[in-house]
């Protein structure tokens, strides 16, 4: 028989099963969509790489004070200068800090709009090339436009471009006043860029003045990327060889013997690993726990299963009795249980996806790095369409094995009682309801 006609009548014979099918359906599709929006969330933090050119390289570069178990100490001026300038193992380094302002209209506009609250970050015009990043429109900043003193700049983003200026094209060149100060907007990032996250709308040049550099201020975070062939503990032991040189370079607060009572290292780690941090395994053990969620749904959907096919044993009886085979025997539960966890599934990717909309509507209160980026992909519909079909062979297999493991003189002798279930059936029942127990 082919599976279309399989197919057409396990439909046929669910419809006259409405109850049995509504609540298959619905546990599935409860189970399937709670495992489905975790991967996708597990997809997107963790196993997307990052949206820059050359993730791989990108790297995280940072201190630690060995002597006092401070395990992150960010870059000051001084360590990020030296660092740009003396380094043998990166093609480019920067930093940045994630800040707020207050922006307000353009100069010249109509009205006095009153300045809106907008998450900004200081960065290096090095930031720029380390990430591959190109405006939309006009360009990045230059070099000599992150010292302090020069012509005060900005970048936007494209979301505060349309969403405040009216996707004004010739929007580049004139001023907004941001923090009291008057900037000239020199360019447009796209919408694929968000960094340091998805929520900042401008950017800043950091405003370094290389004579008065305070070198023991750590409060900027350094961005670098290796060049080709540089592994990280060769990186990392470079910096460590620039380190000692900093405060000869650039004298302040920290000195070589601050650095070496400290104990401070240089700690060079995958930029990755830091934007995501300890949410990783949290995510893991969520994705888990809802698997285990997923098995004891379809182990209530077998044990309805086994309840229908008890109802059914008459009818089985006679098809075997007729020459049924068993691999038409479990074919038939099989094609049934086949329609049941495609369309849970497909009301399971429904409620995922809706959860993942309030997810991300909730993003303000929900610590979870690069929540912006998960979503319902391709690689999610795989996972949902594995999961769909595995969840078909879940809920099937025992019911079918065994209804297709009876003899006909056995399949007419249960179908004959009424009051009392076979030790078969009574077996099964409490092989499912211990396997729930221990599951949950």
């Amino acid at each position: 028989m082919l599976v279309f006609e399989r197919l057409r009548l396990a439909a046929r014979r669910l419809r006259r099963a409405p109850a049995f099918t509504a609540a298959a359906v619905l546990t599935l599709a409860l189970g399937i969509g709670a495992t489905t929006a975790v991967f996708s969330l597990v997809n997107g933090v963790l196993l997307q790489p990052l949206p820059y050119d050359d993730p791989d390289r990108l790297v995280d570069l940072s201190h630690t004070l060995a002597i006092s178990g401070i395990t992150r100490v960010d870059q000051s001026d001084a360590t990020y200068l030296h660092y740009r300038s003396a380094n043998r193992v990166f093609s480019g380094v920067g930093i940045y800090r994630a800040t707020s302002v207050n922006v307000g209209a353009l100069a010249g506009a109509n009205g006095d709009g009153l300045p809106q609250r907008a998450a900004a970050a200081r960065v290096s015009a090095g930031t720029f090339g380390v990430l591959h990043a190109a405006p939309l429109r006009g360009r990045a900043f230059s070099e000599s436009e992150d010292l302090s003193g020069v012509t005060p700049v900005v970048l936007i983003s494209q979301r505060l471009w349309e969403r405040n200026y009216g996707a004004d094209a010739r929007i580049v060149g004139r001023r907004v006043e941001v923090d009291g100060v008057t900037r000239e907007i020199v360019g447009i990032m796209p919408e694929s860029f968000r960094f340091p996250d998805a929520a900042v709308d401008l950017w800043l040049p950091i405003g370094i003045d290389p004579a008065n550099t305070a070198s023991a201020a750590f409060d900027y975070r350094g961005i670098a990327l290796l060049r080709d062939g540089v592994s990280l503990a060769a990186a990392t032991a470079d910096l460590q060889r620039l380190l000692p040189e900093v405060p000869v370079a650039f004298p302040g607060r920290l000195t070589v013997e601050g650095i070496r009572l400290t104990q401070m290292r240089a700690v060079v780690r995958p930029l990755r690993d830091v934007v995501v941090g300890d949410v990783g395994q949290v995510l893991w053990v969520i994705l888990g726990a809802v698997g285990f969620v997923l098995l004891i749904a379809c182990a209530n959907v077998a044990n309805l299963f086994l309840v229908r096919a008890e109802e059914r044993q008459h009818e089985l009886a006679v098809r075997r009795a007729l020459g049924a085979g068993n691999a038409a025997v479990v074919m038939e539960f099989l094609s049934e249980a086949v329609l049941l966890a495609v369309v849970g599934g497909v009301l399971g990717l429904a409620l995922a996806a809706a959860g993942m909309g309030v997810m991300r509507s909730l993003e303000a209160g929900i610590d979870i790095p690069r929540l912006d980026e998960a979503g319902i992909d391709a690689t999610v519909l795989a996972a949902t369409a594995g999961i769909t079909l595995l969840s078909a062979l879940l809920v099937s297999l025992l019911p079918a094995l065994r209804s297709a493991a009876l003899t006909v003189s056995s399949l007419l002798s249960e179908a004959g009682r009424s009051a009392t279930a076979g030790r078969g059936r009574h077996r099964a029942r409490q092989a499912l309801v211990v396997a729930q127990v221990a599951l949950a």
